[in-house]
């Protein structure tokens, strides 16, 4: 699979707090574009080890507002 240049995606993720044992973790982003109107959002699920459960991401389009994409 190709990644795409204009993601601005971080070499490296920050330093988070690691999910106590038996615990997961989830992390959330989005990114609204005015130029395009474009809204992507992605989301992942960690284990205690920091190993990846589940993941997805999906992008939306035509959304009126930033307030709007972020309901």
């Amino acid at each position: 699979m190709e990644v795409a240049e204009d993601l601005n995606v971080p070499e490296k993720r920050p330093q988070v707090s690691v999910a106590p044992k038996d615990w997961v973790r989830y992390e959330v982003g989005m990114e609204c574009s005015r130029e395009i109107s474009i809204t992507r959002a992605a989301w992942i699920v960690l284990d205690d080890k920091d190993g990846v459960l589940q993941h997805s991401r999906r992008a939306f389009s035509k959304f009126g507002s930033r307030l709007k994409a972020k309901l």
